[in-house]
């Protein structure tokens, strides 16, 4: 048996080396050929860190992974008779597979696939109602709640949300007293933009005290007694823990992830998504894996010490270290909870930048409103400092202002004076607002930026009003500042959420243009070239994920991950603003086809759900 593997690997070196000509090649046992080729285009090897790559004309594939990179006439040479030969015809590209570092596919699929979900668990995934609160006074928006409460007598408890508009701040004027005359009978929750601000009624308070009766961020009046807001851990501790829910079978979930991963992810080229999963999520994926049925890899972040006030106890338990897993589904990190508040409504984030402009819907009172990790009783830099010690990183997190992000560096700096964290390449996603100072500790402790493409482009009008509350100045030096943080070392990545950026193309445009949703250029010196963006999607993408031996580059003996465009990024004679047209035709994982552009229907961005 070992004669024949060595015969054969020897015939496969002949094969390169020799350029064996194919009327003699076709005489060799079959299972030496390459199972695909592609020729006569360019092929974007992405096999350097700095500067220059490999740019070839043609590659071939046998066995899932990468067999060699060249010229046409040696690729030809390796296909036989059942080798898949593909023409790039002279004009079209193939680049390694696009690594999302940061999306969330899980809760994207329960809701792009509601409607396949039985309705007995459908509880758990969509509130019972929306609120809107622009042109409305308190009065109007209780009756609204009331309306909804009405309709929803069949559920176990009320979940209502919220959207930011010019007068959210009327949420503040409603108090747990309020909604309890509207919903006296069950538990009802109103969230505002997601999960990070909420207030209930004294039935889901008091659930929630009995359970975590020292829980912090549940807000209270000048005698001390709980008004019913609640900010940071404590909402998402309700209603994911404490407020009764179905959980949704994983064999439920499998089929909504793997269409989510098949029809709204494969085809925009994107061949592994970093994204934070909990447990019942986890069990979704991992039956999927275990069929052998994943469309794309998920890197994961286990979000055993996001919000959870327990986690010191169930840390302890988890045993498992960054990079366990399978080929399809492995642990990257762990993820703890958010330092800080988006700058959604009237832009405030945790920043020490001076407020230039207090717009009218500004949410937060104060320089330090939004500094979750800031509130008295939050633990999150002791968890930090656990997770080092225990061997783990952290990522997945979201993180908006400069003052959140140096809490949580100096919390990181702390952590390495007990046990170096330079190699555990601790990451950091979202990171928007920064400053000199915490550029320059983040390289020191060599920490990983995954940079919010879709916060640049403009979701929820992020860079329009941070350029409006703290200056034009820190908006074009400070604000997802891709090339400052590269010039001075640090590993860079590309994430988005649903919307235009899902399409790695159009986020290359962002990155290179730096022109946002509003069509003003924000931070021009900023930009970088088209090289550093798609290392940013590939080759680093790999390092986050902890996968770079495997993944990032179209190397021999790596998984052939593989996306092909109808044209070259690299080509001068495409304009920078005309990247986000190049078509993805086809993307391969493990050199299996999971889009091809002529047979699958065109891709379509998953709707922005806003707080991503």
């Amino acid at each position: 048996m070992k004669a024949k593997i060595l015969w054969s690997g020897w015939v496969v070196v002949l094969l390169i080396s020799c350029f064996i000509p194919i009327s003699q090649a076709q005489q060799l046992p079959e299972e030496l050929y390459a199972d695909l080729v592609f020729y006569n285009g360019y092929i974007l090897t992405v096999d350097t860190d700095r500067g220059d790559f490999t740019i070839a004309e043609a590659m071939a594939v046998r066995d899932g992974k990468i067999l060699m990179v060249g010229s046409n006439e040696k690729i030809l040479a390796s296909a036989g008779q059942k080798t898949k030969r593909v023409d790039l015809e002279n004009t079209r590209a193939v680049i390694p597979g696009v690594i999302n570092t940061h999306t969330h596919p899980n809760r994207y699929a329960v809701t792009n696939y509601f409607k396949e979900i039985p309705k007995v668990y459908q509880e758990a995934v969509s509130a019972q109602g929306r609120l809107t609160f622009e042109g409305k006074n308190k009065d109007q928006v209780l009756a609204e709640v009331k309306a909804i409460v009405e309709k929803s007598a069949d559920s176990k408890w009320i979940g209502i949300n919220g959207r930011w508009d010019g007068n959210t701040k009327l949420i503040r004027q409603i108090s747990r007293y309020d909604l309890d005359k509207v919903a006296p009978d069950k538990p009802l929750v109103i969230a505002l933009n997601g999960d990070w601000y909420v207030v209930v009624n004294s039935k889901a308070l008091d659930l929630l005290l009995d359970a975590h009766p020292d829980i912090h961020t549940v807000l209270k009046d000048q005698q001390g007694n709980a008004t019913g807001h609640l900010q940071g851990i404590a909402p998402e501790v309700l209603t994911t823990e404490v407020l009764p829910q179905t959980p949704i079978p994983a064999g439920v979930l499998a089929t909504v992830y793997k269409k989510e991963l098949k029809e709204h992810w494969a085809p925009f080229g994107v061949t592994t998504i970093a994204t934070r999963l909990n447990g019942n999520e986890l069990r979704g994926y991992s039956l999927l894996d275990s069929r052998g049925e994943m469309p794309i890899r998920i890197a994961y972040a286990n979000e055993v010490a996001r919000r959870n006030p327990l986690f010191e106890r169930d840390i302890r338990r988890l045993g498992i270290l960054p990079g366990h897993g399978t080929a399809k589904l492995w642990l990257a990190g762990i993820t703890t909870t958010t330092p800080d508040s988006a700058p959604y409504g009237g832009g405030s984030v945790c920043s020490d930048y001076p407020k230039r402009e207090i717009l009218a819907d500004d949410f937060f009172s104060g320089e330090d409103a939004g500094c979750w990790w800031d509130v008295p009783g939050d633990k999150s830099r002791q968890e930090l400092l656990l997770l080092n010690r225990l061997g783990y990183r952290t990522i997945g997190i979201h993180t908006y202002g400069d003052k959140g992000l140096e809490i949580m560096i100096d919390a990181l700096e702390k952590a390495n004076q007990e046990d170096p964290v330079m190699d555990k390449r601790f990451a950091f996603d979202h990171s928007m607002m920064f400053n000199a100072s915490l550029i320059e500790k983040a390289v020191r402790l060599n920490t990983m930026w995954s940079m919010a493409s879709h916060k640049l482009y403009g979701n929820a009008r992020n860079a329009d009003l941070v350029g409006r509350v703290y200056g034009k100045e820190v908006l074009d030096n400070y604000y997802v500042p891709v090339k400052r943080l590269l010039d001075a070392g640090a590993r860079v990545t590309y994430e988005s959420s649903p919307g235009p950026t899902q399409n790695p193309m159009f986020a290359l445009q962002v990155y290179v243009t730096r022109k946002v949703g509003s069509g003003q250029v924000v931070g021009a010196r900023q930009a970088v070239d088209r090289k550093t963006v798609l290392r940013m999607m590939t080759r680093w993408g790999a390092e986050y994920v902890f996968r770079e031996e495997e993944l990032g580059s179209i190397e021999p003996g790596k998984w052939a991950d593989l996306v092909v465009l109808e044209r070259n990024p690299l080509d001068p004679n495409v304009p920078d603003e005309r990247l986000g047209e190049i078509k993805i035709l086809m993307t391969l994982v493990g050199g299996d086809v999971v889009y091809d552009r002529e047979r699958d229907q065109a891709p379509s961005p998953t709707p922005s759900r806003g707080m991503d």
